[in-house]
């Protein structure tokens, strides 16, 4: 449970960070994120980061469809959420080190 506690908080961090940044850059627009399990016969959303903009502001909702999935299939979804996150954070680096260095 502290681990899941722990996700969420880092998840709402760069989240409440995704909207300062896209307000800061003029981009800030409804947009969402699906997260998909797909094979060659199907796909099917199990979850959504849904991104409204209100004015001049934002609001964030989440929902899944989890309940849904088997455990393999949940174990592929944290597998692969881990792995984009390491991607996403090293893109992340690399655009700061490329800020610094102008």
């Amino acid at each position: 449970m502290a681990l899941t506690i722990n996700a969420m908080k880092i998840a709402e961090q760069y989240l409440t960070e995704a909207l300062k940044q896209l307000h800061a850059e003029h981009a800030l627009r409804t947009m969402h994120v699906d997260i998909a399990i797909s094979d060659t016969d199907s796909s099917r959303t199990v979850g959504r980061v849904n991104l409204r903009r209100r004015g001049e502001q934002g609001t964030l909702t989440m929902s899944t469809q989890l309940d849904e999935c088997t455990q393999g299939e949940l174990l592929l979804l944290a597998g692969s959420a881990l792995a984009l996150y390491g991607q996403a954070t090293d893109a992340l680096a690399a655009t700061d080190d490329d800020t610094e260095e102008k």
